[in-house]
């Protein structure tokens, strides 16, 4: 479609060239041609004329630079664009920063039943809602790369729906909330109510690529502390085979890693090595650096609890585990060295 146009195409079919070259850089994703992204998404940014256009192809932008690796790069540029919506991130978050941003949440929520906050009116602020579109993608980054920004990411986007109204990445702020507090030790049983919550907020607001991402947080990080993790891994593989149907190849590996390792006491080892050598080569594909990084761990424990060298386990063995690789990165990388860390003591 895009070799057919004229050469003054941008200015002679605007709403044409837009939908050809945006539509392209999805398939081109998909299909793990970042490059082929990079070059379209840089084209329709020198192009289009509203600002609504303009955020459609920054937001797939700041998408290709956090799957692609550059996770404090897609990090940076989605504060930056928040900022230009009116939300401001702390660049530096301190410890005590988190607290209070916690606490103003909580006293925020304070009072609100679920029946109260399920009857919110929708949002229709289009400023709001890309607001809550960046973020929605910018808290994967942040809990790679930057973990203390996650609060500030959560009582933003619960701020703007207590405010503004709910849609369906309400339940994004709320299921990470959730995950938060739990993860912090704050207060299980009203991190576990955030999740159930987010869940009841999507049935409102049924859209796919929000799903996965709500399932993944309350499945993976909330739902054991009511129930064994192995009920968990239906749920898990759903999620995980719904974010390949969306072309959300990112969440899918991710999903998958937690799906691996809820199954490490229940499906033989042979079965997992296959498993993760396919999650490997879709990482691989679409060039996710950091996915594969933290994968790694696992891997190892994996391999560590076989002795076998034929087959799927020769060429996992191949893999270099690099200690170094996990000690050089950044200090704000707490995901990641957490994962080496559990991967060394399980050893």
């Amino acid at each position: 479609g895009i070799s057919l146009l004229p050469n003054s195409r941008w200015q002679e079919e605007q709403e044409l060239c837009l939908r050809l070259y945006s539509g392209t850089a999805e398939v081109a994703y998909a299909m793990g041609s970042l490059a082929d992204v990079k070059d379209l998404v840089n084209e329709v940014m020198q192009n289009v004329r509203s600002n609504e256009e303009l955020r459609r192809v920054q937001l797939t932008k700041l998408y290709t630079l956090g799957t692609s690796g550059q996770a404090n790069e897609a990090l940076s540029y989605g504060c930056a664009l928040l900022a230009g919506v009116g939300i401001h991130l702390p660049p530096n978050p301190t410890s005590t920063g988190v607290f209070f941003s916690l606490r103003k949440t909580s006293k925020r929520l304070k009072g609100k039943s679920d029946e109260m906050l399920l009857r919110l009116p929708t949002m229709n602020n289009p400023e709001k809602i890309v607001a809550m579109q960046i973020m929605s993608n910018l808290f994967i980054y942040a809990s790679l790369v930057k973990r203390d920004l996650t609060p500030f990411i959560a009582e933003s986007m619960i701020t703007l729906t207590l405010e503004h109204g709910l849609c369906n990445m309400s339940s994004l702020g709320f299921v990470l909330f959730g995950q938060i507090i739990c993860s912090r030790g704050f207060d299980l049983d009203m991190g576990y109510r955030y999740g159930l919550l987010a869940l009841a907020i999507q049935k409102r607001f049924p859209v796919n690529a929000i799903l996965g991402r709500v399932n993944m947080l309350f499945y993976s990080c909330i739902y054991g502390l009511k129930h064994s993790l192995k009920d968990a891994c239906p749920h898990l593989d759903r999620n995980r085979r719904l974010s390949l149907q969306v072309g959300d190849t990112e969440l899918a590996s991710l999903g998958s890693n937690s799906f691996y390792l809820c199954q490490l006491d229940t499906q033989p080892i042979p079965i997992l090595a296959k498993m993760v050598q396919r999650m490997q080569d879709t990482m691989r594909l679409h060039g996710q650096e950091l996915n594969l990084l933290m994968a790694q761990p696992s891997l190892v424990i994996w391999l560590n609890l076989s002795s076998r060298t034929d087959g799927v386990f020769q060429h996992l063995r191949k893999v270099v585990f690099s200690r170094e690789k996990f000690e050089s990165m950044e200090d704000e990388c707490v995901a990641i060295f957490l994962w080496y860390h559990y991967a060394t003591m399980a050893i």
